[in-house]
């Protein structure tokens, strides 16, 4: 019974310090977060071969964000990164008569990171506040596609 006790005591001992070494190290992170890219779907309402037509359609949409894409210009008009939060978009922009495409990249954890609040917003606002929340959601994601 004491051989038990004290394997039982110097398991949660390392378990403790153990613990503690993961808090101090890895507090703002979790488990799944460790993978340093994530997955996107981003709108996009046309491709282009010169920046020069690509910065003349951006003039039709007022929250916009142009991306090169291998020698290729898109028109961006909104970024997801959930399900829920793709299904609201699709139909904002369905209700706006917009015809859109939708891609998928992998982008850096830490866009998914700044965006969820966001995301949380469009989840739960109405649809009239949509474009300045789309215009945020842009105007991060410029900061993390390599250009």
């Amino acid at each position: 019974m004491k051989q038990n006790f004290k394997v039982f005591f110097v398991a949660l001992i390392l378990g403790i310090g153990i613990s503690l070494i993961y808090q101090k190290y890895f507090s703002d992170q979790n488990i799944l977060t460790f993978a340093k890219e994530s997955t996107i779907t981003y709108f996009y309402v046309g491709t282009y071969n010169s920046e020069e037509e690509v910065k003349k359609m951006a003039l039709n949409y007022a929250n916009s964000l142009i991306y090169e894409d291998n020698g290729l210009y898109r028109l961006l008009i909104g970024a997801c990164t959930n399900d829920n939060c793709l299904d609201l978009l699709s139909s904002y922009f369905n209700e706006e008569n917009i015809n859109y495409n939708k891609k998928t990249i992998k982008i850096n954890n830490a866009y998914i990171r700044e965006v969820q609040n966001y995301e949380l917003l469009i989840n739960t606002t109405d649809k009239k506040y949509y474009p300045s929340i789309i215009s945020s959601i842009l105007k991060t994601l410029a900061n993390y596609l390599v250009k």
